[in-house]
């Protein structure tokens, strides 16, 4: 082999390698840890004295706790790093701030490959989330409904660095997952958590 043919080869090995690496990353569990666990309470029941023979005109206002979905919202800390099968760790990255993504599934083990978006041609903007402001924000927060590649439905988030959140505290990712609690229905259901940190 001439040492041009080397020369040139070794670069070209390196550019393959290195994409085969950034397109093998897939996401990993990560250890939970639930700070707080609350549902808003019921509103009391407002009263008005009727008279007789008085009609009388009102305007009630009132608030009914969600039975479809359920929140998360929290912060992520992490590294990247270079471990052998063992988890023996070479190198290690840690991020102060990462950036990736947080998933949600029922599904324990998830099929990453060929994972993609749900496609509704017809769906329109999400939601918006409640911001600092007290009004609906769509650009923090951003949620996005996944297709894993055995139909396993995963609910992403995308990681923000310490937005304030819904409760005006610093948060790295809100999200809603879907969960029914109609009727009598108070069963739970495990949501498993990955994390792809970049």
């Amino acid at each position: 082999m001439s040492k041009i043919y080397r020369l040139l080869l070794l670069p070209i090995l390196a550019l393959v390698l290195s994409l085969v690496v950034v397109y093998a990353v897939v996401p990993s569990g990560g250890t939970l840890t639930s700070i707080s666990n609350a549902t808003a309470p019921a509103d009391v029941a407002g009263s008005h004295a009727a008279i007789a023979g008085n009609v009388t005109e009102m305007t009630v206002v009132a608030f009914t706790t969600t039975q479809s979905w359920q929140g998360y919202f929290g912060n992520i800390t992490g590294t990247i790093q270079l471990a052998d099968g063992s988890d023996n760790v070479m190198y290690n990255w840690s991020l102060a701030s990462p950036e990736g993504e947080i998933y949600a599934s029922v599904n324990n083990s998830v099929n990453w490959v060929g994972t993609q978006c749900y496609n509704n041609t017809t769906f329109t903007p999400n939601l918006e989330f409640y911001g600092d402001t007290g009004a609906g924000v769509d650009t923090e927060f951003e949620e996005v409904l996944l297709k894993g590649g055995s139909n396993e439905t995963i609910f992403a988030s995308i990681l923000e660095e310490d937005m304030l959140g819904f409760n005006d505290a610093s948060h790295d990712f809100q999200m809603l997952v879907l969960e029914d609690g109609h009727g009598t229905d108070t069963a739970t259901r495990p949501y498993y958590f990955y994390v792809e940190l970049e």
